[in-house]
């Protein structure tokens, strides 16, 4: 039987911890983002949390990283589109002449 769920625990975050969030439960396949972090937060008591608080600090970390990582990738994406535009453009100046 299933333990039924009538506690509720709130807190708020930035919008770039949610997005982090987001990404991280799109990755999980959890259905929300309360499920992910439900299930993430419970996997940290149950692990022996604080125990693992080093461990904790490294995927924190290691989500930042994948954070800016995943920006400086869309960065490089928009600066490859603006250079296709502008050989593109350059392109069709030479054929005009």
């Amino acid at each position: 039987m299933r333990e039924s769920k009538n506690k509720m625990v709130c807190f708020r975050i930035s919008n770039a911890d949610y997005e982090t969030l987001e990404g991280l439960r799109a990755t999980s396949g959890a259905s929300s983002v309360s499920d992910f972090a439900r299930s993430a937060l419970l996997h940290a008591v149950r692990s022996g949390f604080p125990n693992n608080t080093l461990e904790l600090a490294d995927l924190v970390a290691d989500s930042h990283l994948v954070e800016r990582l995943l920006q400086a990738s869309a960065d490089t994406n928009t600066n490859l589109k603006r250079l296709c535009q502008l050989l593109e453009k350059r392109d069709s100046a030479q054929e005009a002449s």
